[in-house]
């Protein structure tokens, strides 16, 4: 009895344990704001100022061909100024050459038939670079074939306005421009196709 008196009076009640340490709270960022694709703005091509001419040549000699009143636009970027589109229309019936008798031939069913494909456009697929220099991949079409092409451009905006020029080397064949006949072997396949383009800030 001494004993287990001796016990219990030796024996301290247990400590109780302490309450869990809440961790501190963590701070959360807010989410970034979704990133906002850049704008473009469309300028519209000035006709007046725009030239497109076109060089073919014969085993013996050639013709300089020129297109006015091309219209369309260009597409530029609101926050670089980049040029990032491209469309662009050309008239065919405005057709001149060096020699009255081969414009009026060109306008006809055995070459550009005019009448019944009044025009040649252009649309940019893919624009990339930077000032000035780019390179743009798009769908030609002319005299109702479209076919895919890519050409460097050299392009700048100063005071609104844009000023650009490409060059590009053409299959003619491509585009089903072939004369009836054996005179069609006088004249060689490639056609050298140039643009200089005026374009205005809205």
């Amino acid at each position: 009895m001494i004993h287990l008196l001796a016990f219990a009076c030796s024996s301290e009640p247990a400590t109780p344990p302490a309450p869990p340490v809440a961790p501190p709270p963590v701070e959360v960022a807010p989410p970034a704001p979704p990133v906002q694709a850049q704008q473009n703005t469309p300028w519209a091509i000035d006709a007046a100022a725009t030239t497109v001419t076109a060089s073919a040549h014969k085993v013996i000699g050639g013709h300089d061909l020129a297109f006015p009143g091309a219209t369309g636009s260009v597409a530029i970027g609101t926050a670089d100024g980049a040029l990032v589109g491209l469309d662009v229309t050309v008239p065919i019936a405005t057709l001149t050459t060096d020699a009255a008798k081969l414009t009026a031939h060109l306008i006809t069913p055995d070459f550009f038939d005019a009448a019944a494909m009044p025009t040649a456009t252009f649309h940019a697929t893919s624009v990339t670079g930077a000032a000035p220099a780019y390179t743009v991949v798009g769908d030609l079409t002319i005299h109702g074939k479209t076919k895919s092409v890519t050409f460097p451009a050299t392009a700048n905006v100063s005071a609104g306005v844009l000023t650009a020029t490409a060059e590009v080397l053409l299959d003619r064949k491509d585009f089903d421009l072939v004369y009836p006949g054996k005179p069609d072997n006088l004249i060689q396949d490639g056609v050298e196709l140039k643009v200089s383009l005026v374009a205005k800030a809205p």
